[in-house]
């Protein structure tokens, strides 16, 4: 819009050649950046739109010998949009070059206007150009002022969703965790009492009392079934293992139950073992021998 009111402001004022040459090339730089920003190409387009305003502002310099008017807006226009578009990064370049280019436009301003083919004399820009520079800038960088804010504001919302979108996967992700590890507790302790099941009975397999069976098995279940207190089976007291069992957590009710089995059985072995082996009150008494 400013190169446009520019060019319309030095065809009716009948400006020279090279003021109309000098808003034609910055309408072709401002497509060039805009072209290559639409193609994602932003560091690019940013060098593009920050060196033409630091070139114009150092010409401005030159050609008039000072800083202030439409040289000011330049270099404070370069660096507004370098740090706009690129952050730190970018303004801190475009500051940099600034710090070369004013120190040059005024120490060498008649050698630049003779190597650029200017007049020897500081160039006096007409009031018109700067009343029409300023104007339409206003309005310029104030949209472009609001476009910024606009995109950072959407980035920011698509950071902000995203990072919800996110705490959102990985709560998804530890409750996952959380229940796969207490599976694979279970399963680890399925096993261990799987294993403490089959020992037991090899255990009672063997020679040992039906007491040391039920101490051993007390053990097993005060170690393996999570109880509060120490476990104590009585041997034959039915209601007490009953008691027992209801007061086990259900997960590990099985194997509670298969070791109060297991001691049960143990017991009942060995009554029928010893039942066996005592003599029996109503056999007949051995025939006496007669001379």
């Amino acid at each position: 819009m400013v190169a446009t009111a520019l060019f319309v402001a030095a065809v009716l004022n009948n400006a020279p050649i090279s003021v109309h040459l000098s808003v034609v090339v910055g309408v072709a730089g401002a497509g060039l950046g805009y072209w290559l920003w639409r193609r994602q190409a932003h560091l690019m387009a940013t060098a593009v739109h920050t060196g033409g305003l630091i070139g114009a502002g150092t010409l401005s310099l030159a050609a008039t010998e000072s800083i202030g008017g439409p040289t000011a807006v330049l270099m404070l226009a370069s660096v507004i949009t370098a740090g706009g578009l690129l952050g730190t990064r970018g303004a801190l370049a475009s500051i940099f070059a600034l710090a070369v280019a004013i120190p040059t436009g005024f120490t060498w301003p008649s050698e630049l206007r003779s190597i650029l083919g200017f007049s020897t004399e500081p160039y006096v820009v007409p009031e018109y150009i700067v009343i029409v520079f300023v104007i339409t800038s206003i309005p310029s960088w104030a949209a472009y002022v609001v476009a910024i804010d606009a995109s950072n504001r959407t980035a920011w919302l698509n950071a902000q969703t995203a990072a919800n979108e996110l705490t959102e996967v990985n709560q998804q992700l530890a409750i996952a965790n959380q229940q796969l590890h207490f599976r694979h507790t279970l399963l680890e302790r399925a096993i261990q009492q799987q294993a403490a099941v089959a020992r037991l009975g090899v255990y009672a397999a063997g020679s040992s009392s039906t007491a040391d069976v039920a101490v051993r098995a007390s053990r097993l279940v005060s170690r393996l079934c999570g109880t509060d207190e120490p476990v104590v089976l009585v041997v034959g007291d039915e209601q007490g293992c009953s008691t027992l069992l209801k007061n086990i957590s259900a997960e590990h009710r099985p194997f509670a139950r298969a070791i109060v089995q297991l001691v049960q059985a143990h017991s009942q072995r060995n009554f029928a073992t010893q039942a066996v082996s005592q003599p029996s009150g109503d056999a007949l008494p051995a025939p006496v021998k007669r001379d």
